[in-house]
């Protein structure tokens, strides 16, 4: 997720999870800390249909 803005600070939402802030305290951005070990789960299933789909 981004928005148009500079990163003026960050806060964390969760643990390996922050939002990037602006000067205005709006949020510009979410950083998730080794995001591809938390997704990976979800997205492994769904590259194996890909390729069964494509056989």
């Amino acid at each position: 997720m981004a928005q148009k803005g500079e990163e003026e600070e960050f806060v964390e939402i969760a643990p390996g999870v922050n939002g990037e802030l602006d000067a205005e305290g709006k949020v510009v951005g979410v950083e998730i800390l080794n995001a591809s070990r938390f997704l990976s789960s979800l997205i492994n299933p769904l590259h194996q249909k890909q390729i069964q789909l494509q056989s």
